[in-house]
């Protein structure tokens, strides 16, 4: 039963990329609407029934979980744009990278060592990830994207900010609950998207009423269902269980994107991309708890 959970998760975080490419919505707005429409359907549940676990909040976990926030914010805000630049498989197998993060700032901050066949699995996922990001040029792909190099690039942003928010909230998550950290992360979120879009001047209405049925599903399937349900299986499974199915997402929206808007990779890049996804598996079995 966790089992199906968790690869429910995996699938629901997969239509992010199926539901931002179906908005036309700007970034900074797309994020805001999906954001705020969490907070609706999360915080009541969080207010009635989790309140006197806020009487544990200290300095601490309240700056740590801010400075979460503030990168799961710029973490979504550059997935976004990068499906504007790039294709679904390229973005999605990009963000897997994170894993890759993690273990460096673990190894640079926490001295955590990484095993000879770690090392080994972490620089051929490096090359790997070079093909795809270098993969598309001179096909369909790259008439349909010509600005790809940008989008992959800010895919791998949007994998730096999600290991940073990652370590910092397997942290928070150590002393609150999941309703109360995710309402707290979401809420952080929200407020810097919104200061943004006022420093921008963003218009925060006036768009096609469709968009708000995007950004209902991007709060319910991908939110709710996905970046939630990861948490709750986190205390049915070990971390490196979690991880490695979270390597299906590429899967999951490369076949959505092919279903729903006709996206086929390159052969580069499909190589690469399975390359990469069992390079980044060998490392974590390598490296698991």
């Amino acid at each position: 039963m966790y089992l199906f959970i968790l690869f429910l998760a995996c699938f629901c975080a997969s239509t992010s990329s199926i539901f931002a490419k179906l908005s036309d919505l700007p970034s900074i707005i797309l994020l805001a609407y999906r954001l705020a429409i969490t907070l609706i359907m999360l915080a009541p549940y969080t207010l009635i029934f989790q309140r006197n676990e806020f009487k544990k909040l200290n300095r601490t976990l309240v700056i740590k979980t801010a400075l979460s926030g503030v990168c799961f914010a710029f973490h979504l805000l550059s997935f976004f744009e990068a499906l504007r630049f790039a294709g679904v498989a390229e973005v999605n197998i990009l963000v897997c990278l994170e894993v890759l993060f993690i273990a460096v700032f673990e190894l640079l901050i926490w001295k955590k060592g990484i095993s000879a066949k770690g090392w080994i699995f972490l620089l051929l996922s490096c090359v790997a990830a070079y093909f795809v990001i270098s993969g598309g040029k001179g096909d369909a792909a790259s008439a349909e994207f010509p600005n790809a190099l940008l989008g992959k690039g800010l895919a791998v942003l949007a994998a730096l900010f999600s290991a940073i928010y990652t370590l910092l909230g397997r942290n928070v998550r150590k002393y609150l609950s999941m309703p109360v950290y995710t309402t707290l992360l979401y809420t952080c979120s929200l407020i810097v998207t919104l200061i943004f879009i006022a420093v921008q001047k963003v218009p925060m209405f006036g768009y096609d009423s469709r968009n708000f049925l995007y950004s209902a599903g991007l709060a319910f399937f991908a939110t709710i269902l996905g970046h939630n349900l990861f948490s709750f299986s986190l205390k049915h499974f070990k971390s490196s269980m979690v991880s490695s199915v979270k390597l299906t997402n590429p899967v999951f929206s490369s076949i959505l994107a092919w279903i729903c808007f006709g996206m086929v990779p390159s052969i580069q890049v499909m190589i690469a991309s399975v390359a990469m996804i069992f390079t980044i598996y060998g490392y974590i079995q390598c490296e698991k708890d």
